[in-house]
């Protein structure tokens, strides 16, 4: 993975902001962002909740449900 391309998980610009859709299955041992580190304001602007999972990545945040692995929401995370 070339450096620049890190912080967007390997993918090219054009494909890292779609990243999953609704209803897409998420890759078994694709990791989930720890609660604590969505960013406070988008927590609470979104009425996200600690007991849901998620994936937070390029400016989108993704709610998983955990029994299937598909995505159930995906949010633009900017305020």
């Amino acid at each position: 993975c070339p450096p620049g391309l890190a912080k967007k998980g390997c993918l090219p610009p054009g494909q890292a902001k779609k990243l999953f859709n609704v209803g897409q299955r998420v890759p078994a041992g694709f990791g989930y962002t720890p609660f604590g580190a969505i960013p406070y304001d988008l927590r609470r602007h979104y009425g996200l909740r600690d007991d849901h999972r998620y994936i937070y990545r390029d400016d989108y945040i993704y709610r998983v449900d955990p029994a299937t692995m598909l995505v159930t929401e995906v949010l633009r995370a900017i305020l």
